[in-house]
């Protein structure tokens, strides 16, 4: 697989997964970007990290505008996930992502690279101080 890519077997889709995810309950924010995530042990049978992109009809009646923002969010996540994936590939554990969008402007492709990357920087260290905190039990 490509370093910078973003193949089917990335993207969430199991109805499974994602209702294990919302149960979760582990979320942050990095405006205008909600970040739900779920961490556990690794499976063969799954890439390292999933992700699911949502832009709800409450914030653009539009789809063409929906659109533009999953396409940016897809983007930005695409080309920052790397490191993201990897910390994730050699602690052997397999995280499922949801971004949920909640603005209700279009912001420039600019601003939402830079609120992944600082989503993703928050999500690196959460990973960090749980995987010390399972090394320290």
């Amino acid at each position: 697989m490509k370093e910078n890519g973003f193949d089917k077997s990335q993207h969430l889709c199991s109805k499974k997964r994602i209702d294990t995810l919302f149960a979760a309950k582990t979320s942050f924010v990095v405006y205008p970007i909600r970040v739900i995530y779920h961490l556990e042990p690794s499976q063969a049978d799954l890439p390292a990290v999933q992700l699911l992109l949502s832009v709800s009809k409450r914030h653009f009646k539009r789809a063409v505008k929906r659109n533009r923002v999953k396409r940016q969010l897809r983007e930005a996540y695409r080309n920052n996930s790397s490191a993201l994936r990897r910390l994730v590939a050699e602690q052997s554990l397999h995280l499922d992502i949801a971004f949920l969008w909640l603005a209700d402007e279009l912001s420039s492709s600019e601003l939402v690279n830079e609120k992944i990357c600082e989503a993703i920087t928050v999500l690196t260290d959460k990973i960090n101080d749980i995987s010390v905190k399972v090394e320290e039990a």
